[in-house]
């Protein structure tokens, strides 16, 4: 990455993502002369003693007493076992790597990023009144804030759970990783392990960490404060609980320019075989500054004033957002993970279809709980155990396939770009439940959808007398995991987020980029079907010479069916009727030698008979006593 400060004069100065040897400072190295302060890398004195862990990318990571206790209970010692890039090791081997490990890194940058604001601080204070602005330094973490920090680092990702992006994200199925609700859950659960009752985390953390605050009421113990950092539900975060500044520790642990992200970025790059490098000055313009109206303390990076700005903070940032693009573009959104997340997701679905009634709230309920200490692999055996028990072929069906790594195949793309807004509005509200723009999608209207989804591709499989199971469907939020730029960057003695200073036509900090990036994370999202490979080898073999004029006519029904898209000009249901007669040509087909009824009758048929998108049922159109 190219330092926009540099003058070409000496080296670029970067640092790699490679291990580096223990007798070096991993992660950043000074510049030439400068010593290496080696106690920047350990907890401050006044936190306690410590104890080394070694881990990729960033050495040996130092963590206090009471930090260790939290990691040795078995509710953080679960995160060993989930992926922390789901099946993304299905494409690139060496992705194996665990949330745990990740959330081992996270507080090294915190602690990273806490040791930055202090030397800015510092520097304020040596230059006095010649760095006055009306956005005023606010004083660096105290030793109680520096423990939420990093606390809040070690548990940002205590609540996530095998699959669980397919099973709150996809399938409406549980409430977010990062709520309230799985917080709580995850606090109090006592039985992580078989036949062995072990005292809940949020005990153990109000345990150790109630001796540490001074001030507060009654109810500020020390898993609210913890909560207030990290869970999704949290509303007022300009807001300081027991000497805590809640904002700035939140900001610090978990917006777009983070400890969560400079530890997860790096981190997956370097397991997936791509290392990338980081400019490490960024972390010298991170401040706290009082915003010049409210005066609250916020967590910043400092762009300098008019006369000196500091340009290569910007481009940093820049290149840390495209970073993470292109890990959504080449490792998240690869058509063999999200094929995997589809079969996952429709397996589920299928199970779930299949429990009785009567049954199914009590299975929605313990859920949660049950799964919550498995790993990814055990999570796909206990699924496939109880399809097997209860008779789910469908379900059975995709299940074998993920143990097996039998990962379906494509048979038909559509992106956004290749839709109008009526064609992408029409997906967005059958199959992502999205009533309008403005409102995300709630947990019932997540749940129909996935059921809509479901159906669906089952009528797809009776249209072309396909076994249970062989299809499934990715269709993602609109959102993609698109998130713009909102860290905090002071200019001027003025507060904005990078994203509003780049609306702002006078100044565009980013240079237009931060739009251009969020089209780009549009330009991902697509609607793919993926077929299992057998079904599909047997379609292109089974009629002959006829084989693949049936199978490019599957295909065509995949996009008008299923996607609303057609081939030529006219209505989705026109294009069935026209895909039917080509149907009725080729022998052995399940609709050779039928006639279509007319389409007066046929575009009378009721909506049972029709896809989510207005497609017909193919089985619906044969003419009446011509079958």
């Amino acid at each position: 990455m190219k330092n926009p400060a540099n003058d070409g004069g000496e080296p670029e100065k970067q640092f790699s993502l490679t291990p580096i040897p223990a007798s070096k400072e991993a992660f950043i190295t000074p510049n030439k002369g400068e010593s290496v302060n080696k106690s920047e890398d350990i907890p401050d004195r006044e936190l306690g003693d410590d104890q080394e862990f070694f881990i990729p990318i960033h050495d040996f990571i130092r963590f206090t007493e009471d930090e260790v206790k939290i990691i040795d209970h078995p509710a953080f010692q679960r995160l060993e076992k989930v992926y922390q890039l789901g099946q993304a090791h299905l494409v690139y081997r060496s992705a194996t790597h665990k949330r745990m490990e990740h959330a081992l890194g996270t507080v090294w940058v915190a602690q990273k990023i806490v040791n930055a604001i202090e030397a800015s601080f510092r520097r304020f204070k040596k230059k006095g009144s010649k760095e006055e602005s009306n956005c005023a330094f606010s004083e660096p973490l105290t030793p109680l804030e520096i423990r939420f920090v990093r606390l809040a680092a070690l548990l940002h990702d205590i609540g996530h759970l095998p699959a669980g992006h397919t099973l709150e994200d996809e399938l409406g199925l549980l409430e977010p990783h990062d709520g309230d609700s799985r917080l709580d859950l995850v606090f109090r659960k006592d039985d992580w392990i078989i036949g062995l009752s072990s005292k809940p985390l949020g005990d153990l953390i109000n345990s150790l960490y109630s001796q540490y605050i001074k001030s507060g009421s009654p109810t500020d113990t020390p898993t609210s404060i913890l909560k207030r950092i990290i869970s999704k539900d949290t509303k007022f975060t300009d807001t300081q609980i027991a000497g805590v500044r809640i904002g700035v520790c939140r900001d610090i642990v978990g917006n777009t320019i983070c400890a969560d992200l400079l530890d997860y970025l790096y981190r997956d790059w370097y397991h997936i075989g791509k290392p990338k490098f980081f400019d490490r000055r960024l972390f010298e313009y991170m401040q706290i500054r009082c915003h010049p109206t409210t005066n609250v303390p916020q967590f910043v990076i400092s762009y300098g004033e008019r006369n000196r700005p500091k340009r290569d903070a910007i481009s940093s940032i820049l290149d840390l957002l495209e970073a993470r693009y292109n890990l959504g573009e080449s490792v998240l959104f690869h058509p063999t993970k999200c094929a995997a997340a589809a079969m996952l997701e429709r397996g589920i679905s299928e199970l779930l279809a299949h429990i009785p009634p009567n049954e199914k709230n009590q299975w929605l309920d313990g859920l949660e709980n049950r799964i919550l200490a498995y790993s990814d692999e055990e999570l796909i055996t206990a699924f496939l155990k109880e399809c097997v028990e209860r008779k789910c072929e469908s379900s059975m069906i995709l299940f074998q396939a993920l143990a097996g790594r039998d990962i379906y195949k494509s048979v038909g793309v559509i992106y956004k770009d290749d839709l109008n807004t009526a064609q992408f509005e029409m997906i967005e509200h059958h199959y992502l439940g999205r009533a309008d723009k403005t409102r995300k999608p709630t947990i019932e209207a997540k749940r129909e959808a996935a059921e809509i989804r479901r159906l669906a591709v089952a009528s797809l499989e009776k249209d072309f007398h396909l076994e249970p199971g062989s299809v499934v469907m990715y269709c993602p939020a609109r959102s993609m995991n698109s998130k713009i730029a909102k860290v905090k960057i002071v200019h001027n003695g003025t507060f904005q987020t990078l994203n509003e200073w780049d609306q702002d036509k006078q100044v565009r900090l980013a240079g237009g980029h931060c739009e251009a990036q969020l089209d780009r994370f549009g330009s991902l999202w697509r609607i793919e079907v993926f077929m299992k490979e057998k079904a599909a080898h047997e379609m292109q073999t089974r009629f002959g010479e006829k084989s693949k004029k049936y199978f490019r006519l599957f295909k065509r029904a995949v996009k008008n069916c299923l996607m609303g898209v057609t081939q030529e000009e006219g209505t989705v249901s026109e294009e069935t009727i026209v895909i039917f007669n080509s149907l009725s040509k080729i022998k052995e087909s399940p609709y050779f030698q039928q006639k279509v009824m007319e389409q007066k009758a046929a575009r009378n048929m009721s909506a049972e008979n029709k896809y989510p998108l207005g497609a017909y049922f193919l089985r619906t159109l044969v003419k009446p006593n011509e079958s």
